[in-house]
């Protein structure tokens, strides 16, 4: 039996939302699923007829399984920037503050995203590593 394909849309979507927050997100400005919502239909609403590329489910789906399972809490994120070069990080509302989620915690406070990419190149970054 074939392996099943993830749909070219759910490839995109993930594309979308990751274009979306390293142009626009980092660790002082995270972002909502709506905000991430209407910055992808704004900026790729033209590929659709109707305008609208993404749908704030969708949105919530695809960071959910970034943060969750491609970088779930409790990893070093120092290792996942070493060894991908970027993470997507989620800080939930808590007592009036947003702070690092754990999905551990399964609370459906707000949450927001941000995009954090290792400014080094690996070659920078080994190099760095091997001279401490």
């Amino acid at each position: 039996m074939a392996k099943s394909k993830k749909p070219e849309s759910s490839r995109l979507n993930l594309f979308y939302i990751l274009q979306i927050l390293s142009g626009y997100s980092d660790e002082e400005h995270p972002m909502s699923a709506s905000e991430i919502r209407d910055k992808v239909n704004e900026e790729f609403g033209y590929l659709s007829s109707t305008g609208t590329v993404i749908s704030l489910d969708t949105v919530k789906r695809t960071l959910e399984e970034l943060t969750e399972r491609i970088f779930p809490a409790g990893l070093n994120y120092n290792e996942l920037l070493y060894r991908y070069g970027y993470c997507v990080s989620c800080l939930m509302k808590k007592d009036g503050a947003y702070r690092t989620y754990h999905a551990a915690e399964g609370s459906q406070a707000p949450k927001k995203y941000y995009y954090y990419e290792n400014s080094l190149k690996t070659a920078e970054l080994l190099t760095l590593w091997k001279s401490i």
